[in-house]
């Protein structure tokens, strides 16, 4: 089940792991991990069913995208870096799910635009 947010046991030889999902992995255990896995997969599914609602719109596609990318460019950051997910830095933290939520948000007001263009 991971050893949880308090940390580890203090021990001299520890050596933190350099990847958001070995640490969410160590921290929260696998099935953590495969929570987070579940909500990133829901995100981009969510957005990849209704991207047919963004390609005639000419405001709204370019931010979808970049919310979208910026997205993939900070979960693929995060095979070799633990900062988006490190509790000492909880800003980045907070910034990369602001991130998700904005991605889902841009989503879900590219599908009210296409509705009311309909």
């Amino acid at each position: 089940f991971g050893v949880g947010f308090a940390g580890t046991p203090d021990i001299d030889i520890y050596l933190g792991v350099a990847s958001v999902y070995l640490t969410i992995a160590q921290v929260m255990g696998l099935l953590g991990l495969a929570a987070f896995f579940a909500i990133i997969l829901t995100v981009f599914g969510y957005a990849y069913f209704n991207r047919h609602n963004f390609k005639a719109n000419e405001r709204l596609d370019p931010v979808w995208l970049g919310l979208h990318a910026a997205l993939v460019g900070a979960l693929v950051a995060g095979v070799l870096d633990h900062y988006l997910f490190n509790l000492e830095f909880h800003h980045a933290v907070t910034i990369f799910w602001f991130f998700i939520g904005l991605a889902t948000a841009a989503t879900r007001v590219g599908i009210a635009a296409a509705k009311s263009s309909e």
